[in-house]
């Protein structure tokens, strides 16, 4: 099963798949984010830190020995049997949900929060002092600590039990029980991704994404809510999103109208590095100056070479025919390209 969900990863375009693991694990580089761009996967970046890359690797060699994968000097692409059977796939697989909510915050941390939470809230609903907490960090306990001291412990039990109450409206069947079992209560131990999965007759591999979308889910949904019991811990497993706060410190001074020369040697940065701050931001936000950067003349000529397909000539290939253009300024037509046609 683990293999039909990789699959899904690939098209009939070659893509390496060192980035589509990158991409998954959501190792947090220019080159990788650029690349997650261009195969349209940014929205299921980090969707598994955990993932290993020596299951990741069997599973390509798997569908590769099954003719349905193929791999060339540029990478790895779909055969037409791969093409057919990821079609097929997509109408049987379950399909993550919500994928933009993937990066935004820290699952791990979410779900570990949130069980304990539901834990020392049932068992306070019992008026139960002598249980033993889930096993989790000092931090989690620490932050649960706190959350019980900013609220009426007395009204805490209702308002947990109505929140989850109106939530689970929400969700379908599977994505109902599966929240819901993996819980921790009162005499109550929650079920594992295994034994869900042999009771709904999934993969294990389903039974987690589902778990993952729907506490993404959960976490986005307490964030709408004008009042959330739940609010406080949200903000404490809430990423700050893939672009790095150094990368938004660079715009604020490009904002202010400051060159490149003049932030790095503010900033005690190499150039470089506030060229990489600047590519990364192109790629997220939509109204990234190009202007400032790319000069008209200079997209033409890259227009010109470079034709209707913007990933068939390398750097050096264009660098030969444009001895002077730099490397930041290739990748930022790229991007530019890639974002306005």
């Amino acid at each position: 099963m683990i293999e039909d969900y990789i699959l899904q990863m690939f098209q009939e375009n070659p893509r390496r798949p060192n980035v589509v693991y990158s991409i998954i694990i959501g190792r947090n580089t220019v080159s990788n984010i650029y690349w997650g761009m261009r195969y349209n996967l940014l929205d299921y970046f980090g969707m598994d830190p955990q993932f290993s890359n020596m299951l990741f690797r069997e599973n390509i060699v798997k569908l590769q020995k099954n003719k349905l994968l193929d791999e060339n000097e540029v990478g790895v692409k779909l055969t037409s049997l791969g093409l057919e059977r990821k079609k097929k796939l997509k109408k049987s697989l379950y399909q993550v949900k919500y994928p933009k909510l993937m990066n935004q915050y820290r699952l791990n941390e979410w779900s570990e929060t949130l069980t304990l939470a539901i834990q020392v809230i049932s068992e306070l609903s019992f008026t139960n002092r002598h249980y033993y907490p889930i096993m989790t960090s000092e931090l989690t306990k620490f932050n649960i600590k706190r959350w019980l001291s900013n609220n009426v412990k007395e009204k805490l039990v209702s308002q947990v039990h109505s929140e989850l109450e109106l939530f689970i409206k929400e969700l379908d069947t599977n994505a109902e029980l599966i929240f819901m079992n993996k819980l921790i209560g009162h005499q109550l131990n929650g079920l594992t991704n295994k034994q869900l999965a042999i009771e709904l007759t999934l993969s294990e591999i389903e039974t987690d994404l589902i778990y993952r979308d729907t506490m993404n889910y959960f976490a986005s949904w307490i964030e709408q809510q004008e009042q959330s019991v739940f609010k406080e811990l949200v903000q404490l497993i809430r990423n700050k999103g893939i672009i790095s706060e150094s990368a938004q410190d660079t715009m604020k001074f490009i904002n202010a109208g400051l060159s490149v020369n003049d932030i790095a040697r503010k900033r005690q940065l190499k150039k470089s590095t506030i060229n990489e701050h600047l590519l990364e931001l192109a790629m997220f936000d939509d109204k990234f100056p190009y202007q400032l950067f790319l000069t008209s003349e200079l997209v033409g000529i890259l227009t010109k070479i470079i034709g209707g397909n913007i990933d068939q000539y390398s750097f050096q290939e264009i660098q030969e025919k444009i001895p002077e253009i730099d490397f930041f300024d290739y990748r930022l037509y790229q991007i530019y390209r890639s974002k306005n046609g």
